[in-house]
């Protein structure tokens, strides 16, 4: 004869202290949400929108840039020289 005082502990202990509901219901529960909150917030939203959005504009408008000043005359390239080491001195004066 079991003991009522008793009835709520062996009620407990007779489903295994609910051992198999956490790890089998919770856990992997609470596990898939992060590691979809992850996938959509990390590798969706900042590395996929960081390779293929923001890296290819960085490097067309570094191209832009650079197309502009190789013009393929000689006098221009002596004169960018000519700029930067006078911007080097400077940059050493000061």
């Amino acid at each position: 004869m079991k003991s009522g005082a008793l009835t709520p502990l062996w009620r407990i202990a007779y489903r295994r202290f609910y051992l198999p509901w956490l790890y089998d219901g919770l856990f992997v529960w609470i596990y898939h949400n992060l590691a979809n909150f992850v996938y959509w917030a990390i590798d969706r939203g900042i590395i996929d929108n960081l390779y293929h959005v923001a890296l290819p504009a960085a490097f067309r408008a570094i191209s832009t840039a650079f197309r502009r000043i190789q013009v393929g005359n000689l006098n221009w390239y002596l004169l960018y020289a000519l700029i930067a080491l006078l911007v080097i001195a400077l940059l050493v004066l000061v």
